[in-house]
């Protein structure tokens, strides 16, 4: 199992975004870290995205969706197709920031996985037909109100964890023209996963008018809609509700208590003494864990444990003028009738189910390791070739392949009278596997 899955959708309307592509892969294939595998989603692009050059590199896996769907549905079914605990979206016309910037990203999230992990862009800039590295952006460090205000606070391309990813509700199709990114690190926020900025260029980020961005806000003008979409979608927190766990805010551990009632299970008798050398006391002070108080004179010797801001308990009289010298420390009535409440269930966000797009065919880890069902293959798809029942794939032992090959109704008799080409198509089948393949069905067949 690879520590992290980079998911890269594709919609290649020009030719040129075939390139690159290819530099967005070639990226992450010269990293010093090489623990990882890559998950391209093709969303119906106008041009066939160019395998061959990559066909012996296993850690890529390549699909493409039966219907197109999106940038949004396509990251989300990149994510269910992943092994990996740790996800980094790459979008396929950038580039990561050098050959570090991985083993950085992972180093810096497994002390803490329960953060997103970001840090600074340098633009490609068109020079005459070539794209060059600009200046570099150095990004500001994260806060949920940086998050709130909807200009994007991380790129897209930052390490978190699938966790983060369901518990946000993955990336939401109603975004349809952009920000869905804005959004998506918005919502992770409010489920408790917080960004933590390292100082390295984690990406380099291309500035092209074919791009989603430069359409939402210089073509299609909906960069306002989109925003309004997003405060639709968390008007709670617009509103100033904030769920626990939130970064930042909502976290029931920094609201102040405001009332007896609310802790009124924080009662505590004084044991050993008559009634009438006891007097009841309340603490009202900022202290709001438990804390202890060892009063000496006069006697008796008694050590007090005050259990936070509205603790109400029971001293002995000789001690209660030095405890009304204490800031917050008051007598109060016997109580006699409690009032008790029940706790307030305290709501933590979780988002909705992730979105996911149909796509064409599984691969054979796809059909062992996903977490999530993903949508019927596509039912147009026409098989490779018609099964029959004299042999099974099981008896070419050929491991995590069978899967693969037996969805697209391969047996051993066709796979004996194959060509390596026919089996090349298959994400992590080269050519000199596909000929194993076919030798190993080739002397079972003359065995029997």
């Amino acid at each position: 199992m690879p520590k992290i899955s980079i998911i890269t959708p594709v919609y290649a309307d020009i030719p040129e975004k075939i390139q690159w592509l290819h530099e967005a892969i070639d990226s992450v294939l010269i990293q010093t870290f090489q623990d990882w595998e890559m998950i391209i989603i093709d969303d119906k692009s106008v041009f066939e995205l160019e395998q061959t050059r990559y066909r012996d590199e296993p850690r890529l896996r390549w699909f493409k969706v039966g219907q197109q769907s999106g940038p949004a549905a396509a990251r989300n079914t990149a994510v269910a197709l992943a092994e990996s605990e740790a996800i980094l979206p790459l979008d396929a016309d950038d580039k990561l920031g050098n050959e570090n910037i991985l083993e950085k990203l992972y180093n810096a999230w497994i002390m803490d996985t329960s953060k997103i992990i970001y840090g600074n862009l340098i633009q490609l800039v068109d020079i005459n037909g070539t794209y060059q590295q600009g200046k570099m952006f150095p990004l500001a460090d994260y806060t949920f109100d940086r998050a709130m205000n909807l200009n994007g606070v991380m790129p897209i391309t930052a390490l978190h964890s699938t966790k983060c990813w369901q518990d946000a509700g993955g990336w939401k199709l109603e975004l349809d023209a952009g920000l869905e990114d804005v959004e998506y690190w918005l919502a992770a926020g409010k489920a408790g996963y917080c960004g933590v900025k390292i100082n390295e260029p984690v990406l380099l980020y291309r500035q092209q008018k074919e791009s989603r961005t430069y359409y939402l806000k210089n073509v299609d003008n909906r960069f306002a809609e989109m925003q309004q979409r997003i405060k639709s979608i968390h008007n709670d927190v617009f509103e100033g509700r904030f769920p626990m766990g939130c970064c930042g805010k909502g976290n029931s551990n920094s609201q102040p208590v405001n009332s007896v009632s609310q802790l009124s299970n924080r009662i505590t008798t004084l044991e050993g003494y008559d009634a009438n050398e006891l007097v009841w006391m309340q603490y009202e002070g900022g202290k709001r864990g438990k804390f202890d108080i060892h009063v000496a004179k006069p006697v008796p010797n008694i050590a007090y444990t005050i259990m936070g801001t509205g603790h109400v308990f029971q001293v002995h009289r000789y001690h209660v003028q030095h405890l009304q010298r204490m800031r917050g420390f008051h007598v109060t009535a016997e109580p006699v009738v409690i009032k008790t409440e029940e706790p307030k269930e305290e709501i933590r966000y979780v988002g909705p189910e992730p979105q996911l797009a149909t796509i064409e065919r599984l691969d054979r880890i796809a059909a062992d390791s996903m977490g999530l069902d993903l949508p019927a293959v596509n039912d147009n798809v026409e098989p490779i070739l018609t099964p029959t029942i004299d042999y099974t794939l099981s008896d070419l032992d050929i491991g995590r392949f069978e899967q693969m090959l037996d969805h697209d109704k391969w047996t051993v008799e066709k796979l004996a009278q194959s060509t390596q080409d026919d089996l090349t198509n298959y994400p992590q089948v080269g050519p000199a596997r596909a000929a194993a393949i076919i030798s190993k069905a080739q002397e079972l067949i003359n065995a029997v």
